[in-house]
């Protein structure tokens, strides 16, 4: 089978608040499925679901073709997970809770040290759990849900906290068990740089809906790509331009920005009609737009921080 996690139309209130309406997704073997969202925008909700944490009002939920219920343990046998908060046992030490995790999975010894050394928690091992950096104690969550070597994967924000270091290591980490190990990852960021490094597919929730799901190698098609020009007299700049059928839109700092894909493809025409026109460009650079002003754009957001 290859859809290992399958949504159908789940949708959830609090009261009088629609969490989630109709969400219908899949997520195929093999794949890291990035999940982004506004805060609010139902992602925690949408992954809580798909742990059987809680139940929808509507809608299913599916793993490795198994209906999500509550009472369905075995299930979880292939699957890791972290939500939002890295909990732990705060008075025991790094290697106390895995020993209890490694006992409740009834894992061998070395599935501790294994995943201690993976994980780079060496340093750390006998650490109260409390005491430790947002940035370990979000490493000891990983290493909860890694230690079982799960094949399906289910992570909110696995990197909050972590330097560019271990964000690097965990991106790595991730890349390598769903491209040589077959191993699925649902995972949700805000952190859009790096899930665009990272996910082969994405899906965006706003406002409780899946509005959109891309290929990552189609999202390079979908990002807006823009010829951007200064010249000391944009005015006149724009006037030349335009008499040759180029339209061009000032900025809200002046640059000339047009998004016709003949000019961006050949912005040499551009040059060289300024050049004759007495007006030559001081500044003449294509624009790709970001994963993050791609996201921003699709909400309709035209700016702003996540």
């Amino acid at each position: 089978m290859n859809e290992i996690i399958v949504t159908e139309k789940l949708t959830k209130h609090y009261k009088d608040v629609t969490a989630i309406s109709d969400i219908s997704l899949n997520v195929r073997k093999g794949e890291i499925y990035g999940f982004l969202g506004l805060n609010g925008a139902g992602k925690t909700t949408t992954i809580r679901i798909l742990l059987g944490m809680i139940r929808p009002d509507s809608g299913n939920a599916y793993i490795n073709g198994q209906r999500v219920e509550k009472d369905n343990i075995g299930m979880w046998t292939q699957t890791g997970y972290l939500v939002e908060v890295p909990y732990s046992y705060p008075n025991l030490t790094v290697r106390e809770n895995l020993e209890i995790i490694r006992q409740m999975r009834s894992l061998h010894k070395n599935s501790i040290d294994n995943i201690i050394e993976k994980l780079k928690l060496q340093p750390y091992a006998n650490r109260i759990a409390k005491n430790l950096s947002l940035g370990n104690a979000q490493r000891l969550g990983l290493a909860k849900a890694l230690i079982h070597k799960p094949d399906i994967l289910i992570l909110d924000e696995p990197t909050n906290g972590l330097d560019p270091a271990g964000i690097f290591e965990i991106r790595e980490l991730l890349m390598d068990m769903a491209a040589n190990h077959g191993v699925t990852v649902f995972i949700s960021s805000h952190i859009l740089g790096e899930i665009a490094r990272l996910a082969t597919r994405i899906g965006i929730i706003h406002e409780g809906k899946l509005i959109q799901e891309v290929d990552t190698q189609k999202l390079e098609q979908l990002c807006q790509k823009k010829l951007q020009v200064n010249t000391i007299n944009p005015k006149i700049a724009r006037s030349l331009l335009a008499q040759n059928g180029f339209l061009f839109t000032p900025s809200e700092d002046g640059v000339l920005e047009s998004l016709n894909p003949e000019l961006v493809s050949h912005p040499e025409k551009v040059a060289s009609l300024l050049v004759n026109g007495g007006c030559p460009p001081t500044m003449l650079a294509v624009k790709e737009e970001d994963l993050e002003s791609y996201f921003l754009r699709i909400i309709g957001i035209n700016g702003g921080v996540l």
